[in-house]
């Protein structure tokens, strides 16, 4: 074999490794966008059943193909303090044990079918040109796994030409290397340095378990190698979660680092186990044979090997869940000099986190969650301000205006997170969701607005010393019950994605227009009759305008979600 010829095996092999990851993530992200409420479900039911969330881990790796975008997710959910260290090292199990799923799809490359699956590619192009969107969907899905096994296929021819490369005694010269690095003293300890090196490289388990069942059915590495390969590819897997911790929270920190040490852990106790027992095991996995064809039965051991691993790993550890999560505090511990300002809460999401693109359909449960938080917020300043304006006490204005400030910095900065958002590969769906939250925000952030209105009007009638009347309070407590029922139904709605109340709601805001209308005339009439103070007066002509805005503000919410939700 020429240099030339090196060459082209060379840049065929890296060909086959991009068309595959590519296919990979095509896949990955499609079957996501088609399971999005079903992952939205399992994600709203997170509890510390240490199972639920193993599984939970499991099928949403399973889905989204990539344990690192499940872990990445999670340290997300972490930073926000939406989910707890305890929950996050039971998906985090979970989703170690849902990416050997993709080792499996790698070994059916070898089986005859492998060529159907690749014409797959094919006929998703031809699905996607349909008007149908479900149907689309499932074509690109369809491209995607097309182009994995297209990927499988250019990889295994080059590589086939990669290990036939020869050294000047006619020797195979990566059959070589390979055996020279097995006989190395501790060479199990560099076989596993080299898996996790090369997984970094790669950034991906799945580019680098094809590689290695590439070597071995190309005859290039035993299966012996192979396995020590597998347990260093399963810690390198961690570093883009490691350096997704960065400049994130304490227990964020510590959920890249139970990955870790779930890797670590598992691949220590592997290690010792081949150690002590490789021989045993290695006949165990030799005896199990998949297929005729011998690159089928190497590809299948790796693939039964490496759910072995994380399985076994996952069954050890469960039982000392806590403990464990108790190793990675004492690893990552607090900072004796670290002191929570209050006000940094303030210029802080309660939900939303960057982490959290790397899955889309999460992304968006989050940002609805956000955003029904921040009307939580301004309903909260509302009562707040109302109750001010009736009693004349300003006690509380300074936690009013943190929250008005955290109101204002989550409209800013939820409107940038939507750009992100809108950036992504979603659905025509949320790309209309996505449009509504952009007026969703404003309007929250107006109902905010009034609130503070009202606590200006407050401060106008302690100035002038000032009192409303009793049939004042009576009729605002009245309207201000009606804008309460409003913003709470809004918000069952919103949260619930349902507009099943749809005509209820309206008629709050119309009960809330209709008292507008009919406290101005009463207050004309009591003005006239010499029964209410001018000033006061004219503060609760502009607190019951405002109230009337508040309600129609509440209204505008709901009407935008009949753009994505049906009635």
């Amino acid at each position: 074999m020429d240099a030339l010829d090196i060459l082209k095996a060379f840049l065929m092999l890296i060909a086959g490794l991009g068309t595959f990851l590519i296919g990979l993530k095509i896949m990955g992200e499609n079957l996501e966008t088609l399971a999005g409420d079903k992952l939205k479900v399992l994600f709203t039911k997170i509890s510390d059943n240490r199972f639920l969330g193993i599984a939970t881990g499991a099928v949403t790796t399973v889905l989204t193909q990539s344990s690192t975008a499940t872990t990445v997710m999670v340290v997300g959910f972490v930073n926000t303090g939406v989910m707890t260290l305890i929950q996050a090292t039971a998906i985090i199990m979970g989703a170690n044990i849902g990416t050997t799923i993709t080792a499996y799809l790698i070994a059916l490359q070898k089986i005859p079918v492998a060529a159907f699956f690749s014409a797959l590619a094919g006929a998703g192009v031809f699905m996607q040109m349909t008007k149908n969107k479900k149907v689309k969907n499932i074509g690109t899905i369809f491209t995607g796994v097309g182009l994995l096994f297209i990927g499988l296929y250019v990889m295994s021819n080059a590589m086939s030409g990669v290990t036939a490369i020869t050294t000047a005694d006619g020797e195979l010269l990566i059959k070589t290397w390979i055996i020279k690095l097995a006989s190395l003293p501790g060479a199990p300890i560099i076989l596993m340095v080299f898996g996790a090196i090369l997984t970094i490289v790669v950034q991906s388990s799945a580019g680098t378990t094809a590689i290695l069942v590439g070597l071995c059915s190309a005859g290039a590495m035993d299966l012996e190698p192979a396995l020590y390969i597998t347990l260093g590819m399963n810690v390198g897997t961690c570093l883009t979660a490691l350096v997704s911790s960065v400049g994130a929270s304490v227990n964020a920190k510590r959920a890249s680092v139970v990955h870790l040490l779930f890797n670590v852990i598992g691949t220590i106790i592997f290690g010792i186990v081949l150690a002590f027992a490789g021989k045993y095991i290695l006949q165990f996995i030799q005896s199990i044979r998949i297929g005729s064809d011998e690159g089928t039965i190497i590809s299948m051991q790796i693939a039964l090997f490496h759910t072995l691993f994380n399985v076994t790993t996952t069954i050890l550890l469960v039982p000392v869940m806590k403990q464990f999560t108790q190793l990675a505090s004492l690893i990552v511990p607090e900072s004796k000099n670290q002191k929570v300002n209050p006000q940094d809460l303030i210029y802080k999401f309660k939900y939303i986190d960057n982490r959290l693109l790397s899955t889309p359909s999460i992304a968006m449960a989050m940002l609805r969650k956000e955003i029904s938080a921040m009307l939580d917020d301004a309903e909260t300043n509302l009562e707040l301000a109302v109750n001010a304006a009736m009693t004349k006490d300003l006690s509380k204005k300074e936690e009013f205006a943190d929250r008005e400030t955290h109101i204002n910095f989550v409209n800013k900065e939820i409107t940038k997170f939507l750009v992100e958002v809108s950036n992504l590969d979603i659905t025509y769906e949320n790309e209309q969701e996505i449009a509504a939250y952009y007026h969703n925000v404003s309007d929250i952030e107006r109902i905010g607005d009034y609130a503070e209105n009202i606590v200006e009007y407050a401060e106008e009638l302690i100035k002038a010393n000032v009192d409303f009347s009793e049939d004042c309070k009576t009729e605002l407590t009245d309207m201000t019950n009606a804008v309460y029922q409003e913003i709470a139904s809004v918000k069952a709605a919103f949260e619930h994605k349902t507009l099943k109340d749809y005509d209820e709601i309206e008629a709050y805001e119309d009960l809330v227009d209709t008292y507008y209308n009919k406290l101005s005339e009463n207050h004309i009439v009591r003005l006239n009759q010499g029964l209410c103070n001018a000033e006061a007066g004219s503060v609760f002509i502009s607190m019951i305008g405002n109230l009337e805005r508040i309600g129609d503000h509440s209204m505008n919410v709901t009407k935008s979600m009949l753009n994505y939700v049906s009635r």
